[in-house]
């Protein structure tokens, strides 16, 4: 007779709500996750700045799920990053800049729960063709040469 172990998949959808149909500036965003079973919105997390064209990134590491939102467009590019950090329930910003101002770059997460962030657009559509690095354990960006 084989057993079988019962595993139980939990799906969250997290999505970002602005105050309006077209997307706000100035007004604070929130960061909302949801739980498909219920429907029901589990929790509503004001964020640090509001920002779209963005990349987030679910880092898993040690024993902690955190999410990095990096650059995006706010009125211009954005050379900023936040974290969302599942275990104060709270977005604080990354430590220090990335070198260029991007949106419509890609991030990737290593299995270290590093970040690679590449490409992208800067200021009138010019392209980027550098790296970035997001160490989570510094909390930083680190320009790779």
């Amino acid at each position: 007779m084989r057993y079988f172990k019962r595993c139980m998949i939990q799906i969250v959808i997290v999505t970002f709500n602005s105050k309006s149909h077209y997307f706000a500036f100035n007004e604070s965003e929130t960061f909302s996750i949801t739980y498909p079973r219920s429907e029901e919105v589990e929790k509503t997390i004001p964020m640090t700045s509001s920002r779209f064209r963005h990349t987030s990134s679910i880092i898993r590491a040690n024993f902690s799920t955190k999410i990095l939102i990096a650059g995006g467009y706010d009125g211009s590019p954005m050379d900023s990053g936040d974290v969302y950090d599942n275990k104060i329930e709270a977005f604080y910003p990354v430590n220090n800049s990335m070198t260029n101002r991007r949106e419509f770059h890609t991030a990737t997460v290593l299995p270290s729960g590093h970040v690679i962030i590449a490409g992208g657009c800067k200021n009138d559509g010019d392209c980027l063709d550098n790296l970035v690095l997001y160490n989570s354990r510094l909390h930083c960006f680190i320009t790779l040469q």
